[in-house]
Order: C-alpha cells, then structure tokens, then sequence
C-alpha cells in the first residue's frame, strides 16, 4: 500500500487564520484515502513512495499529487479524481515500463502536447502531467546493458 509523506501535512486545524484565507492550501490525498493539507508549493512536492509492480490496473490519482510506480505492465486505466473547484489541478504519475504488452488509457478528452502520445517502451520511465487537458510528458531510456 502506497503511503503519503508525512513532511509538512497537517490536518486544517493546525494552520492559522491567515493561512486559511489566502487559499494557498492544497488538499493531498493517498490512495488509501487520507486526507491532509500542504502549502501550494509544498504540495507541488508531494511524493507517494513508489507502489509494487502492477498490471491490468484501474487507478484513479489526485490532483496537484505526483504518483511514482516501480513498474507499469499489461493495460492501465487512470482516472482523475474531482479536482478543487476554482484551482488550477495538475494530474502527474512517473513509471517505468516493465512489459511490451504495456498500454496506458487516460480520461476521454486529453489532448497530448505536439499532438501525439508517447509510443510506450519497455524499460523505459515517463513523466507524465496533465494540466487543463493537455498532457506533456517526458521519456528517460532505459540503461544499455
């Protein structure tokens, strides 16, 4: 189970009045569902430690949470939860492909930067963040042997 580094997250009582009201607090959630709350430039920090190997998976991300997978195969599905209304929401996921057979579906409507999405490699990583629609991502190659 994927766990949520505890550097900076309080619950939104432990921040002050002053904090509350310029509304630079970010919601940061983990996939098991726990809540707490980071500054915004804290929260564009939030790492979820790297998940165990996964294959034929549905995951659904939050926004403004970078996600990190050990390793991706066979088909995935990625969601993106609500995000904050009147806020901007980033949806970012960094893995690395452990299968020829890999395949990754992401919400109906994302138009990819350049206009096309990556051809997938295995042993390959990818960084990939999703902002007002527009996917971007970036590919490191895998060490020659």
């Amino acid at each position: 189970m994927a766990t949520l580094t505890t550097d900076n997250v309080k619950s939104l009582s432990e921040f002050d009045t002053a904090q509350l009201q310029d509304g630079n607090l970010m919601p940061v959630t983990n996939p098991a569902g726990t809540v707490g709350y980071k500054t915004s430039m804290s929260a564009l920090k939030t790492f979820l430690n790297p998940q165990s190997a996964q294959t034929g998976t549905n995951v659904t991300i939050q926004p403004n949470v970078l996600y990190t997978w050990n390793s991706l195969s066979s088909a995935t599905t990625i969601t993106f939860a609500a995000g904050t209304e009147g806020r901007r929401n980033e949806y970012m996921m960094r893995f690395t492909v452990a299968s020829d057979d890999f395949s990754l579906t992401l919400p109906s409507g994302i138009r990819w930067m350049n206009g096309d999405a990556p051809e997938y490699e295995n042993g390959n990583t990818y960084e990939i963040s999703v902002l007002d629609g527009i996917a971007v991502y970036g590919e490191v190659e895998a060490p020659s042997s």
